[in-house]
């Protein structure tokens, strides 16, 4: 619930960095981002071993919030280059697999999180997520989009314009 409610807050400003920004440096971007909070929350966690269990619990949701809003980011801007690599005629096909590859990724990742976290605590798991996270943003860098459009002018320079024109538009 927490967590939705940010993603669909963040979620209009994403479409706006995706236009206004390049593609893959979201991508990049919110994966650097991911790996930062999971690394800090697991280092603060560890730190913290014989705290409250409130001071835990705070944590951790800000742990999913940040993470859940840097996922928003990504997936916006992924979906974004699908045009970028695959034929009009396949773009379908595409999205499609694009989706599988999302609901499955996330099916696994509960799973082996659930053991990693059984085996090894939640501060193990963690630094593993943050791990997984950089080598994704490391791999990221080296996606090259050839004809990559992004929106000229003001939007480039300050995106937050744009998207209060699209909160604007949307009360409409």
């Amino acid at each position: 619930s927490f967590v939705v409610l940010l993603q669909v807050l963040a979620y209009p400003l994403a479409i706006v960095l995706t236009k206004s920004w390049k593609k893959i440096r979201v991508m990049y971007i919110s994966d650097i981002l991911s790996s930062i909070i999971l690394f800090a929350g697991a280092t603060i966690l560890l730190l913290n071993n014989n705290g409250d269990p409130y001071s835990k619990a705070i944590t951790l949701a800000l742990i999913a919030g940040g993470v859940a809003i840097n996922i928003t980011f990504f997936n916006s801007s992924s979906s974004g280059v699908i045009p970028y690599v695959v034929k009009d005629k396949d773009y379908a096909k595409a999205q499609s697999f694009m989706a599988f590859i999302l609901t499955t990724s996330a099916v696994l990742g509960l799973i082996l999180s659930g053991i990693l976290y059984e085996l090894f605590g939640v501060e193990t798991t963690l630094y593993v997520m943050a791990s997984l996270y950089l080598i994704s943003a490391i791999t990221e860098t080296f996606i090259k989009l050839e004809n990559e459009e992004v929106h000229d002018g003001q939007n480039t320079k300050n995106p937050f314009k744009l998207y209060g024109k699209s909160l604007k538009e949307t009360k409409r």
